[in-house]
């Protein structure tokens, strides 16, 4: 029986360290490390097809990265190949945070509050015209709501958009568990095409889309970028 002492798995593990750490600066292109300028652009797309060490990874995050700042050049010009690379390397991880974060603020704003439309509105006299919705909302948070912020989007069978409304809620109280029945309204125009449509089509859907809930503990969750 072979015995594999802990020193013998130490040296396997650094051999195999420097092995791929040296496969990897063997592999590394010395095209990255020319600087872009206005006057070897040609040149740098050349040493780039021509060199099998640039990988098509490397080559897709250049090729990025130079469409994205291909309006300000002067971000680019004087900049090695590898910075561009890393540069967008970092945008590419910076926007899937983001897209992790909105995709979460959704989740946590879906888990505190639910929307039910129940009923299309329409007012006629001879003072006023006017169309809106009723819908009930519930406090699911498990905490007191002083601020809600979205639209109600109202769209037809063919998911058509017909009507958006903004909606914000400011200053208010509205307590852990509670439901509240709501009801927006607005002018009627006989003019505009899309109201007229909410009027007559009898099968439309409505949507509440969420932007910002404000809880009383100073709280937040929001889908508004950060600046």
């Amino acid at each position: 029986m072979i015995r594999i002492t802990k020193t013998t798995l130490f040296f396997i593990g650094l051999m195999a360290y420097i092995f791929t750490t040296a496969c990897s600066q063997q592999s590394q292109s010395k095209v990255l490390n020319e600087v872009l300028t206005k006057d070897n652009i040609s040149t740098i797309v050349e040493k780039v097809q021509s060199d099998k060490a640039v990988s098509k990874e490397q080559i897709d995050l250049l090729t990025n990265g130079i469409a994205r700042l291909i309006d300000t050049p002067d971000s680019l010009y004087n900049k090695p190949l590898s910075q561009i690379i890393e540069e967008q390397k970092e945008f590419f991880r910076n926007s899937s945070i983001n897209a992790l974060s909105q995709s979460i603020a959704r989740l946590e704003l879906k888990n505190a509050l639910t929307v039910e439309f129940s009923q299309k509105l329409k007012i006629d006299t001879d003072t006023l015209q006017a169309d809106g919705v009723r819908f009930n909302m519930t406090n699911i948070s498990g905490k007191e709501i002083n601020l809600i912020k979205g639209e109600i989007r109202i769209v037809n069978k063919m998911n058509q958009l017909i009507k958006v409304r903004p909606i914000i809620y400011d200053k208010i109280t509205f307590k852990a568990g509670d439901k509240v029945t709501q009801q927006e309204l607005w002018p009627h125009d006989k003019t505009n095409q899309y109201d007229v449509a909410l009027r007559n089509i009898e099968e439309l859907i409505a949507f509440w889309v969420p932007e910002t809930i404000g809880f009383s503990d100073g709280t937040k969750i929001t889908l508004e970028p950060k600046k």
